[in-house]
């Protein structure tokens, strides 16, 4: 995968294509995506995201999605980064930091100051690959 990433704010037409890379992870550790409980959020991304302080980001290299990750506001003073997603695809792991997620990271920064969060609360312990 050579080229620039891309991050782009995640839309409602891009649910099955999320909802699927999603699904090729939890499916590694023997789970699915539960649209009916655990994962409705994936459902209506605008509503659930985007219209309330927060948003859902996409990576995108050429038309194809990479990564993932959101945030979402607690409270005035909390925001909870949740949604980490990167693909694997067989790339060293430094390609994926230094080319997916640092550009995740640095793009959600910028857009937590403009919002003037206090904290971050990062409830994405561990990041799963895609």
């Amino acid at each position: 995968m050579y080229g620039k990433i891309r991050i782009i704010q995640a839309s409602n037409k891009y649910t099955d294509q999320i909802i699927k890379r999603i699904d090729r992870v939890y499916g590694e550790y023997g789970y699915w995506v539960n649209t009916n409980k655990y994962d409705k959020d994936l459902l209506d991304i605008e509503k659930n995201y985007c219209s309330k302080k927060g948003c859902f980001w996409l990576a995108m290299h050429n038309s194809r999605l990479v990564g993932t990750i959101a945030v979402k506001p607690i409270d005035n003073q909390l925001i909870e980064i949740k949604r980490l997603y990167v693909e694997k695809n067989g790339v060293a792991q430094i390609f994926l930091w230094a080319y997916i997620i640092m550009p995740i990271l640095l793009h959600i920064q910028k857009i937590i100051k403009k919002l003037y969060f206090g904290q971050i609360l990062n409830l994405t312990v561990l990041i799963l690959f895609i």
